[in-house]
């Protein structure tokens, strides 16, 4: 049997649940020996298959959980972890956040605790929230929260662009150093010979090298 962190009635999501800026309720974040024990309300995976399956290691998940990017849906009375479906998608997130954009385990908290934040807005929207000027602030609240991570999401990919135009400008160095040297290695010249290479009697096929310098490869 596999026990949930959190009592039914305070997980995420859940109507009249009171949730802090990083997304999670309050009573997962001092969650413990004390806190109400339920059955999963959908299937888990214990750690193990968990990190297999998501292609990390079973020390991730641990890390990820004591810097509060997330929680697991329940332990055995052994004490294993087990997550569900939404954990497994919230772990392939943090992984897109990081290796796809960028962005470290701070901005990445931040990121989460919004999107979180978003749902909460998006479920009471849908719930049909009978005040006009209720619903105007939720809507509000959704922009705001998305302008922001537009507004991260474009500084990320400037700097890229930015990192990208100098790897391409020392490419084009590397290039041209490439050319000149190639240049100067197939210049040639006969030595002045006679006589089928006999000195005196004819050119010879020997060729030498150009005597130059090769160019230089300066930093950057």
């Amino acid at each position: 049997m596999v026990t949930a962190d959190v009592a039914p009635s305070r997980q995420r999501g859940s109507p009249g649940s009171s949730m802090p800026p990083g997304g999670r309720p309050a009573a997962a974040a001092s969650a413990g020996p004390a806190a109400e024990a339920a059955e999963p309300s959908e299937a888990t995976l214990p750690i193990g298959r968990a990190a297999a399956l998501l292609g990390v290691s079973e020390r991730t998940l641990r890390y990820y959980e004591e810097i509060g990017l997330l929680r697991p849906a329940g332990r055995t009375p052994g004490r294993t972890r087990h997550y569900a479906q939404a954990d497994l998608a919230r772990v392939a997130r943090i992984k897109e956040l990081r290796d796809l954009l960028g962005f470290n385990l701070d901005e990445i908290r931040t990121i989460l605790a919004n999107e979180d934040r978003l749902e909460e807005l998006r479920r009471e929207y849908r719930a049909g929230a009978a005040d006009p000027a209720r619903q105007a602030q939720l809507l509000a609240e959704g922009l705001a929260i998305q302008e922001d991570l537009r507004a991260k999401v474009v500084a990320k990919v400037a700097k890229i662009d930015a990192f990208l135009g100098e790897l391409d400008a020392r490419l084009e160095r590397l290039r041209a150093l490439a050319a000149q040297l190639e240049g100067a290695r197939t210049a040639v010249r006969p030595v002045g010979t006679r006589g089928g290479g006999r000195p005196g009697h004819g050119p010879s096929s020997r060729v030498v090298d150009a005597t130059s310098p090769p160019p230089r490869w300066r930093p950057g």
